[in-house]
């Protein structure tokens, strides 16, 4: 190609920073047990061809379902990727390999990896420098050793990026950005430049916003100054902030019709003035909204007279009331206190003519014991018998000198306790009458209360009402609404500011892409014809890689082939030293997306052309790995070139059907579990 004429040869790279010798697949690895031979792929054109045969209805072959797909999915697994195929495949694999393993001989800036990943993730991943797959088996590696190969491959293929708080939220750019441009998802069926993933795939990747997208596609192009990606923040945040002022305004300006609406509604259903609703708020209309307001203040403030003077009687009556209370609440304490007096002397009184009492009863109660001094029965004793005799003499006597006394006092104690309850009648009535008067008085001073309250509220209310009427007739200034507007004024101006910037920024990143336009337009007239034209334009919303046939923007039939060859085009660009591409590109099955046979092929014969032109018999600095059902030219089913039949003869990729039934066994384990 011409373009290729005019690149420097000192700047194109003498491979690619990472590509792709070797898949291996095993059942099993107590010992080693491959599924199928090893897949070799080279540098520069290499072709996954799933065999499709309509020849023989009873036999059709149809390409689809042999294992291209998968096969893809298992090259990023090795560089990387969470998870190597649809939630549903991997449940396949796994259960009909269920100690199966995938390796690969993965070339970075050079160097040849060896890496190893379970289909089931129970178990470790593995890698190693400068070793074949096969010594990786026979010497496993430290636990770490898969970190280290992804922290190496991460490092040298991000190293000539701009990766740091590059995207729009702020995050920086990693590696799995870069691998989802290198190898787009087949389930995305390349219906847009920046869909990259769909998340059919389940791949396990973040997903991947258009505006981030863009971002990468230009770090890796070196079209991405510092300024314009913390200009481009400004506009975002500066834009959110555009469109708040705004919303805020809007709201702002519905403000004075909402307020008075509800204003007077107020004013006619909780303060009760029956024409709030339409009344004018003229001070000097007789029958307006002010004046209805005053009468109706007026009715308020002569039910607060009324409750005013009711309240002075109360509090008189109370007064009146609670004084009279005094002398029977005295009278009643005096008579409480005689009472219990009495009944106090009384007991003392008696207290000495029971105790006698007590003494005989319990003397009697023990006369069938022995005396120990006389060994007779107690109540045989002479010697007790004299004791209750003389006890009984006391008796006799104290209850002729006490019993009189205490009837008197008894009879006393009756009719003191009986006036007591007179009075303590008296007075619970009275003081029932007086909390009465109480309540009333609460209830009263409650009402006066409220209705100055309320007098108050409708007060403020007409206030307020007349503010907003204010406002919304424009008679009163805004004040919040013009801070609001000038805050609109100097965003916008700041915005269109920062828009000049951009787009002076842009301009000069657009003559930057010359490389590429070159590129890209060499690709589209050499798989067209010279009657078509690729052009590029770089705009703030993004990148865009059209075919024109003279003036005229070509049909959707070249959209799909416009993607492929921006792919291509940024590819070329890293092999010629020119921007930061990891140098390897896969293409699953993009025939199916609406791309014509014919041009189909003619893309994969431009693209040996490329890897002939930089590479010759010898390494080529890119690695394009293609699947397609379509049978590729003639020219391009050599060994180099063809590096895998799926299909009819050839099999299928793990040489079997798979099934996802449920494992029964547990399987073996080469490897130890990794730490999470």
């Amino acid at each position: 190609m011409s373009i290729l004429e005019q690149a420097d040869p000192s700047q194109r790279r003498s491979e690619p920073l990472v590509w792709i010798a070797k898949i291996a697949l095993f059942k099993s690895l107590n010992p080693p047990i491959p599924i199928r031979e090893p897949i070799t792929f080279t540098t520069g054109l290499n072709i996954v061809w799933g065999i499709e045969d309509e020849s023989q209805d009873d036999h059709f072959e149809p390409g689809h379902g042999v294992g291209k797909t998968t096969l893809c999915r298992l090259i990023r697994y090795c560089l990387g990727e969470p998870n190597y195929g649809q939630a549903y495949a991997s449940k396949e694999i796994q259960h009909t390999f269920p100690e199966g393993y995938v390796a690969a001989e993965v070339h970075i800036q050079g160097k040849r990896w060896a890496v190893l990943r379970p289909f089931t993730k129970t178990r470790a991943d593995a890698a190693q420098q400068d070793i074949s797959i096969e010594d990786l088996l026979e010497h496993p590696p430290p636990r770490a050793s898969f970190h280290e190969y992804l922290d190496h491959l991460s490092s040298t293929c991000l190293s000539g990026l701009r990766t740091d708080s590059v995207l729009m939220n702020g995050d920086s750019i990693e590696w799995h950005h870069a691998l989802a441009m290198c190898a787009r998802d087949q389930e995305a069926r390349y219906q847009s430049m920046w869909q990259w993933r769909s998340p059919r795939s389940d791949s396990g990747t973040p997903k991947i916003q258009k505006d981030d997208a863009f971002l990468i596609l230009r770090s890796v192009l070196g079209l991405l100054p510092d300024e314009e990606t913390s200009l481009q923040r400004d506009l975002d945040r500066m834009s959110r902030e555009h469109a708040k002022v705004e919303s805020t305004i809007a709201e702002r300006r519905r403000e004075p019709e909402y307020w008075t609406r509800h204003h007077r509604r107020a004013l006619r259903q909780d303060f009760d003035i029956s024409d709030a609703l339409d009344a004018s708020l003229d001070p000097d209309d007789m029958i307006g909204l002010p004046a209805l307001v005053g009468n109706r203040i007026a009715q308020l403030e002569a039910e607060q007279a009324k409750r005013r003077r009711a309240l002075a009687d109360l509090d008189r009556t109370i007064e009146l009331r609670a004084a009279a209370l005094g002398e029977p609440s005295e009278m009643y304490n005096q008579t409480k206190a005689a009472a219990d007096i009495n009944e106090s002397g009384t007991a003392v009184l008696l207290k000495s003519l029971n105790e006698l009492r007590e003494l005989k009863k319990q003397i009697n109660e023990l006369e069938e014991m022995l005396c120990k001094y006389g060994n007779v029965p107690i109540g045989e004793c002479t010697h007790t018998r004299d004791h209750l005799t003389t006890i009984d003499e006391e008796i006799s006597t104290k209850s002729s000198e006490y019993l009189p006394t205490a009837a008197d006092r008894d009879q006393s104690l009756a009719d003191l306790r009986a006036r007591e309850k007179r009075l303590e009648s008296q007075l619970a009535k009275s003081r029932m009458q007086l909390d009465d008067l109480n309540d009333q008085r609460r209830d009263l001073d409650d009402e006066r209360r409220n209705t100055d309250r309320q007098i108050a509220e409708i007060r403020k209310t007409l206030r307020q009402l007349a503010y907003w009427d204010g406002l919304q007739s424009g008679t009163e200034p805004d004040a919040q609404l013009t801070s609001l507007q000038k805050t609109k004024t100097t965003l916008e101006s700041d915005l269109e500011d920062a828009k000049q910037r951009l787009k002076e920024l842009l301009a000069s990143q657009n003559t930057a892409l010359t490389g590429l336009r070159d590129v890209y337009d060499a690709l589209v007239r050499e798989v067209l014809s010279p009657d078509f034209h690729g052009r590029i334009a770089l705009t703030s919303s993004g990148l865009s890689f059209r075919i024109f046939r003279g003036e005229n923007l070509s049909g959707e039939a070249f959209e799909t082939l416009s993607i492929l060859m921006a792919d291509v085009a940024v590819l070329v660009m890293g092999a010629m030293g020119t921007a930061a591409h990891p140098g390897l590109l896969l293409h699953d099955s993009p025939r199916e997306a609406d791309l014509g046979g014919h041009i189909y092929r003619r893309l994969l014969a431009c693209v040996a052309s490329l890897s002939k032109e930089l590479g010759g018999n010898h390494t080529v600095p890119f690695q394009y790995i293609v699947t397609t059902t379509t049978a590729p030219p003639l020219g391009l089913r050599s060994k180099r070139t063809l590096r895998l039949k799926l299909g009819g003869a050839e099999g299928l990729l793990f040489g079997r059907q798979l099934h996802a039934d449920h494992a029964t066994t547990e399987p073996a384990i080469l490897f130890e579990e990794q730490e999470p």
